[in-house]
């Protein structure tokens, strides 16, 4: 039996949380909360895969010689969540610098891929839920789209009408190395951004346009619940997602598992409570 690896990504496009991950002996498993577990297994000498949903209070998976080894994985795998290993990061960059301006997609480490397009989306189908209240939607004369389009479209709008987007290899210290993309200028590729050169969550924060800086603080206080997955939040940032996350408490109870950290103990506590509750009436 080989030794398990065990790791966290970034679901995206577009941004949809964290998911768990683990793989030994050519089998991997997936989970988006650290308890439901998608087992893919794969057949030896066949390369087919079959799936399986395990998880520990109601198995679901039974153990063989062939599934011994990633249920024994699951089964001792660390506390907590996996530490992150996709620190490849495709962003949009801006028009007005050529900074980053919204995440687009994240890989593990490797040759990145070709990119063929830079079309960032706040949301698609259930994340077209994002309502804020910066914006009124019964404005007369104005067309009723989804505040998720809203964001999309200034977003869209900040690239520019030939957008660009580079692959950067994060570093330790937070900051970036570029290396290809889509649309680049001469000299891109190599250059060294950094870590005040990046936003520190998915969409660049500082506006010209009110309307559109509070647009995007509402987009990150919704994804609050997700975003106190990531690792290496300022602790104002993460103070700030947790008063946001606790006023939606049954998605942040849904990701329990997977915050690293709780500045606010008492407060998540009770959210927890709450959204234990609200779950159990489902």
């Amino acid at each position: 039996m080989g030794e398990p690896v065990y790791y966290s990504l970034r679901r995206m496009p577009p941004y949809q949380g964290t998911v768990q991950i683990v793989e030994v002996d050519g089998h991997r498993a997936i989970s988006r909360d650290g308890i439901r577990w998608q087992v893919h297994l794969r057949t030896p000498g066949m390369g087919r895969v079959s799936q399986v949903s395990w998880s520990e209070d109601r198995g679901g998976l039974i153990e063989t010689d062939y599934t011994q080894s990633i249920l024994s994985a699951l089964r001792s795998r660390p506390s907590g969540p996996f530490p992150f290993s996709d620190h490849l990061e495709l962003w949009l960059l801006a028009a007005d610098d050529g900074l980053p301006l919204a995440l687009l997609q994240t890989l593990v480490q490797g040759p990145p891929p070709q990119v063929h397009q830079a079309d960032w989306n706040a949301g698609l189908g259930e994340q077209q839920a994002f309502v804020a209240s910066a914006l009124n939607p019964g404005d007369p004369g104005q067309t009723i789209i989804s505040h998720a389009e809203v964001l999309t479209r200034c977003v869209r709008a900040a690239a520019g009408p030939l957008p660009r987007a580079q692959w950067f290899r994060r570093t330790d210290d937070g900051g970036g190395i570029g290396l290809s993309g889509l649309n680049l200028d001469p000299g891109m590729a190599g250059r060294l951004v950094r870590v005040d050169g990046f936003p520190e969550l998915l969409v660049r924060e500082h506006w010209d346009n009110e309307l559109h800086r509070r647009l995007v603080e509402e987009y990150h206080e919704w994804q609050a619940p997700n975003l106190l997955t990531n690792t290496g939040l300022r602790k104002a940032t993460r103070d700030a997602l947790e008063h946001a996350a606790c006023r939606q408490a049954e998605r942040l109870y849904e990701v329990r598992q997977l915050l690293p950290e709780v500045i606010n103990r008492d407060m998540v506590d009770a959210a927890m409570v709450e959204g234990r509750m609200r779950h159990a009436m489902h």
